[in-house]
């Protein structure tokens, strides 16, 4: 075969989905009939962790790796961290495609509790240790800290789309979805096309 698929199936949630890609990765190097890869995307995103190592992994594949969003699809976030580690990226018209940046959240629902006659008390051995807990509020200095990791990952994020799609403005990377047409005129995806058919004749 001259093109292969590398994740068969749509993953909402890329936890899995970053383990799978390694191994089809390393299978697909060593079959010398596969010429072209396809990573298919159908994703809002993820998390994080194991991010910057599968893009990487993906940027060492020796042969062409094409990102592809079926009809429909998602390419967002930690999902499009990945398919810009790719040489090429090919959706749909009534995809969507973007939502670049990191965020965090914390659920403060100490009032509630309080209002119930129980309160929370954290015994640890620094200031940020055990802060988040279930029933606690964040003092400024956690709250700054988290906010100050979260400007650290995305700048990651930033540093990783300037290098791989220097087209996309800085405009463009806060948090925005846009849609097949509007993408590929803002740099997200390099082409359009109908179905998995055009996009393997196209490749091949």
């Amino acid at each position: 075969m001259s093109v292969e698929t590398l994740l068969k199936h749509f993953s909402w949630e890329l936890k899995n989905a970053k383990t799978l890609i390694m191994g089809d990765l390393a299978t697909a190097e060593e079959d010398s009939e596969v010429k072209t890869a396809i990573l298919l995307c159908n994703s809002p995103g993820g998390t994080m962790s194991g991010l910057p190592e599968t893009a990487d992994r993906i940027r060492r594949f020796p042969k062409p790796i094409w990102a592809v969003v079926p009809p429909g699809g998602q390419l967002g976030s930690a999902m499009y961290y990945l398919a810009a580690a790719c040489n090429g990226i090919i959706g749909s018209k009534s995809g969507d495609y973007g939502s670049i940046g990191v965020y965090g959240q914390h659920f403060d629902i100490s009032e509630r509790l309080k209002a119930s006659g129980v309160k929370v008390k954290v015994f640890s051995s620094g200031p940020y240790k055990g802060m988040g807990l279930p029933g606690t509020s964040l003092t400024p200095e956690q709250e700054q800290f988290y906010q100050d990791r979260v400007l650290s990952m995305a700048q990651g994020f930033y540093d990783h789309l300037h290098a791989c799609r220097p087209q996309i403005s800085d405009e463009d990377m806060q948090g925005q979805y846009y849609n097949g047409v509007e993408a590929l005129n803002r740099g997200f995806i390099d082409d359009i096309m109908g179905s998995m058919d055009e996009v393997k004749t196209f490749l091949s």
